[in-house]
């Protein structure tokens, strides 16, 4: 039996598939949600998937980090096969076909493996652009979002940061992120009392960003992605 169903991964890795069986499919960290992703850069109300006649599409519950079709950010976006909804540091793939009578289907190899088919892959490909991979972009709780290229990117409230954010207890810079020889990014902050920065919710003053890591920076959210 055909059925449109979302597949969950993570680090290209099955978390779950979940059936759209229902008229409305909440997204989201709060734990009454019916695809719960337990990550500090996801809301807890992040977004619904609602079904249209025979159609689903997704829609954004103004969540602090946004939702993601196929590398581009959206409100609400109608869902086609194999389009690749990012949320935080989780995948979800749409899929429609049919699951057999373990809930498996042939998108998993036998160690976990997701397989994205390769007309999806081409069509998610083309619109992030070959180079969306190699270089990060903070994804800023205001809607901007800025490409952090060059070793040594800067934030804070001077007009020669690289990302300028206003707030009255901000430095010039507040917060560095270097980029070191083995292409990890490492950020380093300024000692602020009044404005410590946090990274997950946890103070730091030096730390390795992982793609997903969400920093916080006065009134500021900004999500680290690679």
């Amino acid at each position: 039996m055909k059925q449109s169903f979302v597949v969950v991964t993570l680090n290209n890795r099955v978390i779950e598939r979940r059936k759209l069986e229902k008229e409305l499919t909440t997204v989201g960290r709060a734990r009454e949600n019916d695809i719960l992703i337990d990550n500090p850069a996801v809301s807890r109300h992040h977004a619904i998937i609602h079904k249209k006649g025979d159609r689903f599409a997704i829609r954004d519950l103004e969540s602090a980090n946004g939702t993601f079709v196929n590398g581009r950010k959206v409100d609400s976006s109608e869902l086609t096969l194999g389009d690749v909804v990012l949320i935080g540091k989780h995948a979800l793939i749409y899929k429609e076909g049919a699951l057999n009578t373990e809930g498996n289907s042939a998108l998993q190899d036998e160690d976990g493996t997701v397989r994205v088919d390769a007309e999806a892959q081409e069509r998610f490909m083309k619109r992030l652009g070959n180079n969306s991979f190699r270089v990060p972009k903070l994804m800023v709780s205001d809607g901007r979002e800025i490409e952090v290229r060059g070793n040594s990117f800067t934030i804070g409230n001077g007009n020669n940061s690289n990302l300028r954010l206003e707030g009255f207890f901000l430095k010039n810079p507040h917060v560095r992120i270097m980029k070191q020889t083995d292409g990890v990014y490492r950020m380093l902050s300024a000692d602020s009392f009044f404005t410590p920065t946090k990274v997950n919710g946890t103070v730091h003053k030096e730390k390795i960003l992982q793609d997903g890591d969400v920093i916080q920076i006065g009134k500021y959210n900004l999500l680290f992605a690679l």
